[in-house]
């Protein structure tokens, strides 16, 4: 075989071929000329252009006048073609060339087995691959008990019937063509009852399951089942997902509803009057043994139709339509019959914080696979978290209760997806947070975290571990490793990830590159570099372990200004979003409203490392109640008494008193009852608008658990940047934030004067000019390994925006020696149409680019600002590998460990400072101010200059 596609040339001998070499010429002009799909691609019948390449080499094999001629050709062109296309070609072949006569065709579920396989058994099938270790894994049937449909899942599930269906299709093609050699006998009346014995036995099996018949679909109707595949491509992301109720809408190019309707229309309108009109016009009677076959071909409609462009093609461009799951299928299908209805983990010594960073490491590497390194290995094999309690600030309690959990086997497995909106989940993992912030030692906090490591679910791990490492006093100065290393499933295009998974099992290194999300057809693409980010996702996850709605200030301190920083930080968000709009001819984002329907769907192309694909939103999709959670009405009620609080200057605590928020420290608890955290004086009242809004608006693909669909993208915080519904969520938030700031009295000149002191020049040194550049990111975490299997790179490369260094120069005359903070905005000039921005509206939208603390001299002052000094940003973490290699060649030469720079990974990439311009460039005001530094309440701090990223991610 290796030698026929090396060294068979199919033009060669052109009498080998029944057509003398026509249809073999054909395809190699097409291979030459670069016009076949490529390799490593989704193929289906449904596309014209793929089906025409694989009836293209169907047609070669047709044509070879021997077995040995069929072979060569076979094997040359298997390797060039798409796999896809090749196998479809082959069975066709196969099945309808002479010379594959008595040939068994093995079973496609072993061939194709991602069609016929869900993807969660797929990843397993892969782990045991990628680890060399052989696995028996039980598949269940999609959705959930709460779907109906459920109960006959075993049925349209069914390998040996969709083996079934496909073989009645490729037996009975609708392209076949008796140039090809032979007439297929009553196809079109076996297309009807092939398809009619399939819908009446489906509605036996529901019967038997105390469901109703199937009942037909309508085109002006809502698709009342929706259908969760949960199955992926072995290239090119995942099978699509229906919602409920979904309404029919044109397919552009392809076909349009009304056709629909126009020619099943036409088709009764024959029925009716008992015949077909050909193409010539000639009458072909149906009222007799031989209409049942005409009416099955202009259905289908297959090449034997015999007027297609009159009747059109009812099933195929149904399925173009609208991905249909088996039960839709089979309603269409009857219509052929007419008339039937159808803390920081401490030591002052360098190298100690070495062998810290070298433990953390560790832990967090392969954080799926069991733990590999001698010392934690022991751990967690040998010690007993229980055994003394004296280890404990709070005597053991947290680590009883955690282990008392693990006994009585009430924790989520491993393998399972982890979301922190699941509230038992988030449970567990902050178990092993208190584990972990009680632990009065280096050593026994190790020691419980490799103990756990092995028992508890990896993403409840990862979490707390993280967690624990910001908030406990032992963790600080670690750098913990960049979250899209090490759980890069989150942060991966699913076909990247199933690269990478291809590169480790057939031990081929390779980097691999992600697509934004979407096509260009969708508008919201032109700004998926932004929300898709992985440093702009970084910072908001770790914004969200720095201030987490969880925290209680029995961990041992209070978060300063936490909802203050909640608004601000998704403030920032939120018009550096509608900035990287603006540059990219969008309208700034709109708010979200519970009443409407979600404009934008979403289809993150992202897939859980257990547990299959995150849910796709559909476009105009409305709010739904998402069972025992949240429902719409609590979001408008307590939406309504937020306002009611604004309009009144007061909220109402739980204890009945009024909390006066027309002042300064206002924002603050506005922020904390918006959100809602701990700190919400009465969260029963004013509820958790923040946290279930993303919850509800992540489940709108499946509000009642009807599919049993893992978590959306909006119930990650590594993620929900991804979508663009988040940023209309935060608008929407924004501007509940904005009414509470309009109804404050303005800012007296005594409060915000410098008296002194003049701002008299500024100017900015440097070109001003955005650009992406390729960035490069590791992926051996992705894949699975194993002693028996070498470890190969795997890696992503992504576009990502950048900009030149730059630095700002202010000139400030003052009459004394004294303590000065500047700040800095860029505020856009114009809206999307070109007209400028009032004050009113401008001032809402400015991008806070610095903050800092200097000293003033008597006089003149000339003050350079480096742009990569911002107090807005962070540098880009070091990767995991480099924190590995430096701290392991630290403890190994007992020498320091210097990466104090990257120790905060909260903050807008420093690379995003300026917002992404234009070719004929954007326009923007830059204002600056300056104040008193001696009136900032953190001014001490803010003289420290290590104190980066502050601005939006507080002081610690």
């Amino acid at each position: 075989m290796e030698a026929a596609a090396a060294n068979f040339h199919p033009d060669a001998d052109t009498s080998l071929y029944k057509d003398d070499g026509v249809a073999a010429k054909r395809l190699l002009k097409e291979l030459e000329d670069h016009r076949l799909l490529e390799k490593h691609h989704w193929f289906s019948l449904f596309n014209t252009r793929q089906r025409e390449e694989a009836l293209m080499l169907f047609d070669v094999l047709m044509n070879s006048k021997t077995w040995e001629t069929a072979v060569n050709n076979a094997a040359y062109f298997r390797e060039r073609v798409n796999e896809g296309e090749f196998v479809y070609a082959l069975y066709a072949a196969v099945i309808h060339s002479s010379l594959g006569e008595g040939i068994v065709l093995p079973p496609l579920y072993e061939v194709t087995p991602h069609m016929f396989t869900n993807s969660e058994v797929i990843q397993k099938a892969y782990t045991a691959k990628m680890t060399q270790t052989p696995g028996k894994f039980r598949m269940e049937f999609t959705g959930s008990q709460k779907n109906p449909e459920q109960r006959v899942a075993y049925f349209g599930e069914d390998i040996g019937m969709n083996v079934h269906h496909v073989t009645w299709h490729l037996d009975f093609p609708f392209w076949w063509n008796d140039a090809y050699g032979y007439h297929l006998d009553r196809k079109g009346e076996l297309f009807f009852w092939a398809h009619h014995q399939l819908t009446v036995r489906f509605d036996a099996e529901r019967l038997s399951n105390n469901l109703d018949v199937v009942d037909e679909l309508y085109w002006d109707k809502p698709i009342k089942e929706g259908f969760a595949p949960h199955t992926t491509y072995r290239y090119g992301g995942e099978f699509p997902t229906r919602p409920d109720n979904a309404r029919f809408e044109d397919v552009d190019g392809i076909v349009r509803v009304r056709d629909m309707i126009i020619h099943e229309t036409r088709i009764r309108d024959a029925i009716a009057q008992g015949y077909i009109t050909a193409a010539d016009g000639t009458k072909i009677d149906i009222r007799n043994s031989e209409g049942i076959d005409h009416l099955g071909d202009i259905i289908e409609s297959s090449l034997y139709s015999p007027n297609a462009q009159y009747y059109g093609c009812l099933l195929y461009t149904s399925r173009s339509g609208v991905p249909i799951d088996m039960k839709l299928v089979l309603a269409v299908l009857c219509l052929a019959v007419g008339a039937s209805a159808w803390p920081h983990l401490v030591n002052d010594n360098p190298a100690d914080l070495a062998h810290r960073q070298q433990t953390v490491n560790r832990l967090l590497y392969r954080s799926t696979e069991p733990l590999r390194f001698d010392e934690l290995e022991a751990a967690a094999a040998n010690f007993h978290p229980d055994a003394d309690t004296s280890l404990y600030k709070d005597s053991g309690v947290a680590v009883k209760r955690l282990l008392k959990e693990l006994e009585d086997h009430r924790l989520l497995e491993k393998h399972h997806w982890f979301s922190l909106f699941n509230t038992r989940q988030r449970e567990e993992a902050l178990m092993l947070f208190d584990v972990l912030m009680n632990c009065k030692t280096w050593a026994t906090a190790v020691k419980n975290a490799a103990y756990f490591r092995e028992r508890v679910n990896e993403g409840e791990f990862v979490y707390a571990l993280y967690a624990a490492v910001i908030h406990s006093n032992l963790g600080e100065g670690i750098v913990l490793p960049p979250l899209y290393e090490v759980t890069p499933h989150l942060f991966t295009n699913s076909e990247v990830i199933q690269k990478a998974y291809t590169a480790q099992m057939t031990q081929t290194p390779g980097k691999f590159r992600i697509e934004f999300t979407g096509s260009k057809k969708n508008p919201e693409q032109r700004v998926a570099y932004f929300g898709e980010d992985i440093g702009m996702n970084v910072h908001h996850v770790t914004w969200h372990l720095d201030f987490p709605f969880w925290w209680n200030d029995a961990y041992g301190y209070h978060l300063d200004r936490k909802g203050e920083l909640f608004f601000w930080a998704h403030h920032q968000l939120t018009v550096r979003f509608d900035a990287e709009r603006l540059s990219n001819n969008l309208d700034v984002v709109d708010e979200l409203y519970w009443d409407k329907p979600i404009k934008e769907g979403f289809a993150p192309h992202t897939t859980y490392r257990y547990g299959g694909e995150f849910p796709t939103r559909p476009d105009n999709a409305r709010f739904e109640d998402v069972d025992g959670i949240v429902r719409v009405r609590d979001m408008i009620i307590h939406e309504t008494r937020i306002r009611d609080a604004i309009a009144q200057g007061y909220i109402t605590a739980v204890d009945g008193t009024k909390i006066d928020i027309r002042n300064s420290e206002g924002i603050d608890h506005l922020g904390d009852i918006i959100e809602s955290s701990f700190y919400s004086p009465n969260a029963r009242y004013y509820g958790s608008l923040h946290n279930d809004a993303h919850v509800i608006l992540g489940r709108q693909a499946d509000p009642h658990g009807k599919f049993n669909l893992p978590p959306s993208v909006m119930e990650h915080f590594e993620t929900a940047t991804r979508d663009p519904a988040f940023f209309r969520l935060h608008k929407y938030m924004d501007n509940i934030f904005k009414e509470h700031k309009d109804s404050l009295p303005p800012y007296t000149a005594e409060e915000i004067g410098f008296p002194g002191v003049q701002l008299t020049r500024v100017g900015v040194e440097g070109k001003l000019e955005t650009f992406f550049e390729d960035y490069e990111f590791d992926l051996k975490m992705a894949v699975d390994s194993s002693e028996s299997a070498n470890e190969v790179d795997v890696s992503a490369a992504v576009s990502r925006l950048n900009h030149n260094d730059f630095t700002y120069k202010f000139d400030i005359k003052s009459n004394a020696a004294k303590p000065a903070v500047v700040r800095v905005f860029l505020c856009p000039r114009r809206d999307s149409n070109g007209i400028i921005y009032t004050f009113e509206e401008g001032r809402w939208n400015c991008i806070e680019m610095d903050k800092f603390w200097t000293k003033l001299r008597r006089g003149a002052n000339v003050i350079r600002r480096k742009s990569s000094d911002s107090s807005v940003t962070v540098p880009d973490v070091p990767s995991f590998q480099t924190l590995i290699t430096e701290a392991d060649k630290a403890v190994a030469g007992n020498s320091g460990f210097d990466f104090a720079h990257y120790a905060r990974s909260c903050g807008i990439p420093n690379r995003m400072l300026l917002p992404k311009g234009s070719e004929t460039g954007m326009e923007f005001a830059l204002v600056v101010s300056v104040t008193d530094g001696a009136s900032d309440e953190q001014h001490d701090a803010l003289e420290d200059a290590t104190t980066e990223s502050h601005t939006q991610c507080g002081i610690h």
